[in-house]
């Protein structure tokens, strides 16, 4: 049986696609909350295109963030129930596409976990899925 911390993406998969940009939610691949600065890294793949880490904004409780913008959110919480939106450009999809194919590979630090001086352990998901696009 699959852990929790395996996955960063859940069933039903689905995108939004409109004004040239592809929304998808992420789920945190961990068992408690963990502050939005803890999100260390996020890769995305669409369609096997990947997308530059400065495109990538990710919505957490109503805010969207650039990834350099998360680094310094350490007071806000990335709650365990919540899932994050992520919002990419869309390439070559569009809302009329009945697929399309995301890869991500999210890295968090776990602050907790200390691996070394100054050092919090980094926990590593890679998850590829076929989602249906749906028009928002």
């Amino acid at each position: 049986m699959a852990s929790i911390t395996q996955f960063c993406m859940r069933a039903p998969y689905r995108a939004r696609v409109a004004d040239g940009v592809v929304a998808f939610d992420v789920v945190q691949p961990w068992y408690r909350s963990l502050p939005v600065s803890c999100l260390a890294g996020l890769d995305v793949v669409v369609d096997g295109e990947p997308v530059p880490t400065d495109r990538i904004t990710v919505e957490i409780d109503g805010v969207e963030r650039s990834l350099e913008a998360c680094a310094a959110a350490a007071d806000t919480v990335w709650f365990i129930q919540d899932a994050a939106t992520v919002r990419v450009p869309a390439g070559d999809t569009d809302d009329t596409a009945g697929t399309v194919e995301i890869a991500v590979h999210m890295t968090n630090r776990i602050p907790y976990i200390m691996v070394g001086p100054g050092m919090a352990l980094p926990k590593h998901t890679a998850q590829q899925e076929t989602f249906e696009v749906v028009r928002s």
